[in-house]
């Protein structure tokens, strides 16, 4: 059986944690598990403006923060938009789960 976890971005998040496990389990018991997260959202140029005019500088771009997905034998693919996820984002599968 094909599944898809769609999720919002990844941390060590407890609720992460859970569809960690969840997918590796299911990926031992023979299923095809592919797990999507969105990328965390940009500044935007009103943010940046706003951070220098108040003297905190530049926002620099959120980079990739460690997961519960590190290390785990998941196929798990981080999409290069914040969102929203559109079907053109997953691929074909028997059960999609987006919490």
């Amino acid at each position: 059986m094909k599944i898809t976890f769609v999720l919002p971005p990844v941390s060590f998040a407890g609720g992460i944690r859970v569809i960690a496990i969840y997918a590796e389990r299911l990926s031992r018991m023979g299923h095809e598990v592919e797990v999507v997260s969105v990328s965390k959202p940009k500044p935007t140029a009103l943010k940046q403006v706003k951070s220098l005019v108040k003297g905190r500088g530049w926002i620099a771009s959120p980079k990739p923060q460690p997961s519960h997905f590190d290390g785990r034998e998941v196929n798990h693919k981080i999409l290069p938009h914040p969102g929203p996820v559109t079907d053109a984002d997953v691929s074909d599968a028997d059960v999609v789960i987006a919490t």
